[in-house]
């Protein structure tokens, strides 16, 4: 009898701050509306960011060690749960395929410059689906051992740019920014990365118990807000509003800014170190999504047989996406009103008929 995967508290916030920072760690979304009052927008993604995990938490929590497709045939009947999963799927399959394009991206223009793209592209789907073959709990086993000394050493490295680079004047005053800039800015930070959080509804069934789980889901979001926001008055006091916007990766360029004597003068290795294990994390979470979308579809007993498939029909589309950073963007556009936002309506359904079905259920025992 095959036994169930598990994975402990602790491995979900490693996950959730490693699946939610991903390919987001040298990026800002949000950068391009607002200029000096970055922070502000990513104060307020990161109140969504809480709302969202106190969602899922008790979602999970109502319906405890349930995997996605029971929930979903629960709340919406089965012909219901057919097209939130199609719709879960056809998000982790574009949320994949988009990491996997900024990852060709940085290395080809930033990095490697003579260096095909597919050749990253290729390296780390492989090196992440041949773990992801074994089980996510055995992933998540990996993320455990190593991700804590990287989170280690990214909180190191941003209280020292953060030191080295904190200019208050670049920051102030912010009331110049309008407030549809703040909107906006905090609608597309949302989007990217925060909106991704909702496929970790797949990865919340599979731990070994739900008390304490919204804790640890609040403490893994806060840490990344507190990231995210550092992120963003790091690169303002570095370069300033208006020549940050200029960079497809403002925050690597931070990096190179960075260098202590001249013994240690590299230090955007470490943060591409950091990027590259988060953008394991997003992959590993994004091609588990699929294949358990895809055992669901097509009731199969395992979902282990397709990861390397599902890992393999990612790598086209996202070195092939696009060549050009702005039809990327306008690509992220498109995604988020095709993929993201159904996504996160059935999010809200879910969480919405369950609230109703539970109150209902207390009134009735109550009589």
């Amino acid at each position: 009898m095959k036994s169930k995967e598990v994975i402990s508290l602790r491995q979900l916030f490693f996950i959730i701050v490693g699946y939610t920072t991903g390919a987001a760690f040298i990026l800002i979304a949000g950068l391009n509306y607002m200029k000096k009052g970055i922070y502000v927008s990513d104060f307020f993604t990161l109140c969504l960011g809480v709302i969202m995990m106190i969602m899922m938490s008790y979602i999970i929590k109502k319906y405890p060690n349930k995997n996605i497709s029971y929930i979903a045939e629960d709340i919406f009947g089965k012909v219901g749960a057919w097209f939130a999963i199609m719709i879960f799927l056809l998000a982790a399959f574009f949320i994949g395929c988009l990491t996997e394009y900024h990852i060709s991206n940085l290395m080809s223009q930033m990095i490697m410059l003579e260096m095909p793209k597919w050749v990253v592209v290729i390296f780390i789907t492989i090196a992440t689906t041949l773990i992801l073959n074994n089980g996510f709990e055995v992933t998540s086993r990996a993320i455990e051992c190593i991700y804590p000394l990287l989170l280690g050493v990214t909180f190191i490295l941003f209280i020292t740019m953060f030191i080295l680079m904190f200019d208050y004047k670049s920051l102030w005053p912010i009331v110049n920014e309008r407030p549809v800039d703040i909107i906006r800015a905090t609608i597309v930070s949302y989007a990217f990365p925060y909106a991704d959080m909702v496929l970790l509804l797949f990865i919340f069934p599979l731990l070994k118990q739900t008390k304490g789980v919204l804790k640890v889901s609040l403490k893994g979001t806060l840490t990344v807000g507190l990231f995210f926001i550092l992120q963003g008055i790091v690169v303002v006091s570095a370069f300033g509003g208006t020549q940050a916007q200029k960079f497809n990766f403002p925050f690597f360029e931070v990096a190179r800014l960075i260098s202590f004597g001249e013994y240690f003068e590299r230090l955007e290795i470490l943060i591409l170190i950091i990027w590259f294990f988060g953008i394991f994390i997003k992959l590993s979470v994004c091609i588990f999504v699929c294949s358990k979308c895809f055992q669901y579809l097509f009731k199969l007993k395992d979902y282990k047989p397709l990861v390397f498939p599902c890992g393999l029909l990612l790598i086209p589309f996202g070195v092939n996406l696009t060549t050009d950073l702005n039809d990327g963007r306008v690509l992220h556009y498109v995604f988020i009103l095709t993929a993201k936002l159904p996504m996160i309506i059935i999010f809200a359904l879910m969480f919405i008929i369950t609230l109703i079905k539970s109150k209902s259920i207390k009134n009735k025992d109550t009589k």
